[in-house]
């Protein structure tokens, strides 16, 4: 009985998650992902290389500094260092 309750509450729950997956062959390599939350406002930012960054962490972890070594357009919902996906002048 307590299953069949379980599998009628989970019925009404809604939920989303996102996909990711990677195309390979020889030469290539393609990243997908797509988004699927009902937030839909963000901007586009442009990164300069040779800018010293530092991740944001929370006591007691220390966070991590380090010069970018490419400059990047980035996705960004919530900060200009806080980016949801992009791409490096790498590829």
């Amino acid at each position: 009985m307590k299953k069949i309750i379980l599998i009628f509450l989970l019925a009404f729950i809604e939920t989303s998650a996102c996909t990711t997956f990677v195309i390979k062959d020889s030469t290539n390599l393609l990243f997908c992902r797509n988004y699927d939350y009902d937030l839909g406002a963000g901007f586009i930012t442009i990164n300069k290389r040779d800018v010293a960054k530092r991740s944001f962490v929370s006591y007691p972890f220390q966070p991590l500094e380090w010069i970018a070594k490419y400059g990047s357009i980035t996705f960004n919902q919530v900060g200009v260092d806080a980016p949801m996906g992009g791409m490096n002048e790498r590829g």
